[in-house]
């Protein structure tokens, strides 16, 4: 019942949103975690990490690639106008590893769980579908 649930909130989500989702992506679930420290070092470097971030997602949940293939990532963030090798390359170093390793712990300790996800005054905002009550308490 929960997962049948899931499913129609998706669906129903992706059609409010006029956003196409495919709800069981052949690349899912994958190790991430070089894509991730992609982005990190995106932002580290003031990019635009929040647009790589997005393509990310829709390579995944829409166009069924596979963000965990070197490749794949390269191609995307060269898409959003980013140097894909560049990004790769900071992303398999040491310093930028231990960079997500704390950033990791840190959400863990907040109880961050999954993306997206905001932490405001301690109140956690978890899914595209809270961010109304996130405006709401960042208006309050």
């Amino acid at each position: 019942s929960r997962q049948r649930l899931r499913m129609d909130e998706l669906n129903r989500w992706s059609t409010w949103l006029k956003l196409p989702m495919n709800f069981t992506p052949a690349f899912f679930p994958i190790d991430c975690s070089l894509v991730s420290k992609m982005v990190l070092a995106a932002g580290n470097e003031n990019q635009n990490a929040g647009a790589l971030s997005d393509a990310v997602l829709t390579a995944v949940w829409n166009e069924e690639k596979n963000v965990s293939d070197e490749d794949t990532i390269v191609a995307i963030a060269n898409a959003c106008g980013l140097d894909g090798q560049a990004l790769i390359t900071v992303a398999q170093t040491d310093a930028l590893s231990d960079q997500f390793q704390s950033v990791t712990d840190e959400a863990h300790n907040a109880d961050v769980f999954g993306s997206p996800t905001y932490v405001y005054n301690g109140e956690i905002f978890w899914g595209q579908d809270r961010m109304d009550f996130l405006d709401r308490a960042l208006s309050s």
